[in-house]
């Protein structure tokens, strides 16, 4: 199973990172496999497309 993943990360004023990605673009499902959950819980996940947004500010010369 191979997935199209996509990540963007941009720097902001008042050193603020944010980055944005999309796992799995094409929203493939996994490929069965004979387990109980009928697909390989160590290499793939059930999720299909998943987003995410995170945000990080930088603190600098706090405590000097």
């Amino acid at each position: 199973m191979t997935t199209l993943d996509l990540f963007y990360n941009v720097e902001l004023p008042w050193q603020i990172d944010l980055g944005l990605s999309v796992v799995n673009v094409f929203d493939e499902d996994p490929p069965f496999v004979n387990f109980d959950t009928n697909y390989d819980p160590y290499t793939h996940n059930p999720f299909g497309r998943t987003f995410k947004i995170s945000v990080t500010k930088t603190f600098e010369g706090l405590g000097n």
